[in-house]
């Protein structure tokens, strides 16, 4: 591809918090010292973001700085100083001050955007030996931008948006691209990658001795997406059994996968350019920070965090109550559980990051870990008991659909490595699994919903048809738990339903859900 460009001008597009923006650079050179005056340019499909005047303004290290006039912002980048420079936007007009360019434009001209087909935009983060770095920000600018951009990008990034099947080219350096722009290099787009090979669970329900009664609340959380706590003593198997469930889970759809992959990309983690085909499984201890569960950054370069990385699959919080010690840790997972988002906000930019996971969440009963245990007495009092579950919240609470107790495991099974309890066995939760979601997808297929752990308190009444008796057996319930309460029986039991092919929901089912929901090995909780 050869162009000609008019010079004088320099175009970049980046994300700035959620949002695309096309920057215009306009440079005045002067010897080794380049003036770019920076604006945001309005483009088809985007928006004007005055946040960038003001984010940009901020920037004083790295050699460049200047005041914000009526027309944009105005720096001058000394490229002795100058060693990395973050902002992609200000990364051109580094590169053209070390390539000796200032030529890159692709047409431009806001009366004139309706007869240009095709524009060039370039994405990336520029060192000061010339080489181009990735942003993790390719795949996402990708899928904000209007089809009519060719985008030019670091090559990691370029492999990322390429998942989107749009036209992007990838290059090492400025040289490189110096090289394609005048037309001296032929290079051709990046080629869409394949899905990526599904790695082998490294635990299955066949390894698990016993606990029958949380592998099956496991498949029904599997199933309908449902936020699961289990509780009892250590070493008996909650955490290995929860770390069978992705073996259960079923892989991603095409829309699920680029999603997913997108998200992940702005974290760096993507390696080879391919789609992650399958849910992703998120393990978060005790020690984790507000910003690693929620998202951090700074300027334009916001990054999701555990929350949003755990989104269409599932964040396992391993010992919560130790995260819940920390109050703030804790209520940080409020919104996300609740609106299925995470907003992460750094001064006057702020990005909202897509996070709808599966909450699963293991915990001893108090703090000796022993309460309830035959082979050990506890050591805690009742009021210490009560202290230490009370770490959670009534509203955190209120958000968990599956309350489990996990018992100690019986002697004979210990001693013998009996697996005894096989029901379900993996083959078979999965089967549960599919046949739940299959039900799911039909009935949810005009709607925003994708499970029935989704549905409003308004439509769960609508899409949860129950049988007279089990009418009469929620009506007998309903005076005991509050209404969000009851309407995450409601929705376990159309869950329960959906695996056992029930087109209304029976007392059956609605007992199943009952069992899952109350705890009463733990009443204080």
């Amino acid at each position: 591809m050869s162009s000609t460009f008019p010079t004088d001008v320099v175009h970049g597009a980046y994300m700035l918090g959620d949002e695309p923006v096309i920057c215009r650079l306009t440079c005045s050179t002067r010897g080794r010292t380049l003036a770019p005056k920076i604006a945001a340019d309005v483009g088809p499909a985007i928006r004007p973001i005055p946040q960038l005047l003001a984010a940009v303004a901020r920037r004083r290290n790295n050699g460049f700085s200047g005041p914000i006039d009526d027309d944009g912002v105005v720096f001058t980048i000394d490229p002795d100083r100058a060693t990395r420079i973050e902002d992609p936007a200000i990364a051109l007009a580094m590169w053209a001050t070390i390539a000796n360019l200032t030529t890159l434009e692709a047409v431009w001209e806001e009366d004139r955007i309706q007869q240009v087909p095709k524009y060039v935009v370039f994405h990336g983060r520029v060192a000061g030996d010339g080489s181009l770095l990735p942003t993790g920000q390719g795949l996402q600018l990708a899928q904000a931008l209007p089809p009519q951009y060719h985008l030019l990008m670091a090559e990691e990034d370029a492999r990322a948006a390429a998942l989107t099947g749009r036209e992007v080219w990838g290059f090492k350096d400025t040289k490189e691209l110096d090289y394609w722009l005048a037309g001296i290099w032929p290079k051709s787009p990046v080629q869409p990658p394949n899905v990526e090979d599904a790695a082998p669970p490294s635990l299955t329900f066949e390894d698990i001795i016993g606990q029958s009664a949380l592998k099956f609340a496991l498949t029904v959380c599997a199933a309908g997406g449902h936020h699961l706590l289990a509780i009892g003593p250590p070493g008996e198997g909650k955490s290995a059994a929860i770390h069978a469930l992705p073996a259960i889970l079923p892989p991603l759809s095409a829309d699920e996968a680029l999603e997913t992959t997108a998200i992940h990309a702005q974290r760096g983690l993507i390696k080879g350019g391919k789609l992650i085909g399958q849910p992703p499984f998120r393990r978060v201890t005790g020690n984790a920070s507000v910003e690693s569960l929620i998202g951090s950054g700074s300027g334009g370069l916001l990054a999701p965090g555990e929350c949003s990385l755990a989104h269409n699959g599932v964040m396992f919080l391993d010992e919560a109550p130790d995260l819940a010690a920390s109050r703030n840790k804790i209520e940080a997972l409020r919104v996300p559980l609740q609106d299925r988002v995470c907003t992460v906000t750094r001064a006057s930019v702020s990005a909202t990051f897509p996070a709808r996971f599966t909450l699963v969440a293991t915990g001893n009963p108090c703090e000796c870990g022993y309460w309830g245990s035959a082979r050990q007495a506890c050591r805690c009092t009742g009021y210490r008991r009560v202290a230490y579950l009370g770490r959670f919240s009534g509203p955190i609470l209120d958000r968990i659909d599956i309350r489990m107790w996990v018992p100690e495991l019986s002697a004979e099974q210990k001693v013998g490595g009996d697996h005894g309890e096989t029901w379900p066995t993996t083959e078979q939760a999965r089967e549960m699994v599919r046949v739940a979601r299959v039900a799911q997808r039909r009935r949810y297929e005009a709607t925003d919903f994708r499970l029935n752990s989704d549905v409003d308190a308004a439509a769960v009444y609508v899409h949860t048809i129950m049988d007279g008796a089990a009418r009469v057996r929620a009506a007998e319930f309903a005076d005991q738990v509050s209404g969000r309460a009851y309407h995450k029986l409601l929705k376990l039991g159309r869950t329960v339903a959906d695996y056992r092919g029930h087109e209304n929901v029976a007392v059956e089912d609605f007992d199943a859900a009952i069992g899952l929901w109350q705890m009463e090995e733990v009443p204080w909780l």
